[in-house]
Parts: C-alpha cells; sequence; structure tokens
C-alpha cells in the first residue's frame, strides 16, 4: 500500500505541496513517523537533528552514488526505532494483504 509521506512534516512547517511529499510504503511511513514522534525535540539542535536524519532516510539512494551513509553510526536511536518500529509495520502489513 503506497502513502503520501511529507518531506519536512506538517508539525515543523512543512506544506501539503508537490514539492514536499513523495510516496512511501504504508510500514516506511508509519515507522518513520514513529521514530519522529518518539525521539526528544526540546531544543532546535534535537528538532534539526531529526530532520536531518529524515532527509536522509528519503535520499540514502540517490546520495549513495557519492558516499556510503551508515545511518546506524550516524543516528543510532532514530535508525534503531525505525528499524524495530518497520519490521512490526512490515509484518502487519503483509498479514493484511494474505488475509
Amino acid at each position: 500500500m503506497t502513502t503520501i509521506e511529507h518531506i519536512l512534516p506538517i508539525k515543523e512547517g512543512g506544506a501539503n505541496e508537490p514539492d514536499n511529499i513523495v510516496a512511501m510504503c504504508l510500514a516506511c511511513n508509519r515507522a518513520r513517523g514513529y521514530a519522529y514522534n518518539q525521539v526528544r525535540k526540546s531544543s532546535r539542535e534535537e528538532i534539526d537533528s531529526v530532520l536531518e536524519w529524515l532527509w536522509f532516510q528519503l535520499n540514502q539512494q540517490r546520495i549513495s552514488h557519492v558516499v556510503v551513509l551508515r545511518l546506524g553510526y550516524m543516528y543510532p536511536v532514530l535508525q534503531e526505532i525505525f528499524e524495530r518500529n518497520w519490521r512490526k509495520q512490515y509484518a502487519r502489513t503483509e498479514i493484511a494483504w494474505s488475509g
């Protein structure tokens, strides 16, 4: 199932404009949102770090032509939250499709 993902989250000032949305599978969309909501964002630095991670998540394949991104090393907490929740969401999606 495909969903719309906001590149810059609405909560951070993103808009429902074509240049701020991408198509994304439901499991990835939910896992990214869960990771975004689970981490502390009480300072501008923390917000910027989360937004940077979200951007790298979306652009990882494009950037891979130049550098190898290891998001698990760069953002261990966010990446772990994302991967754990993605596995849960993906399993639910697979069950829904097969049921």
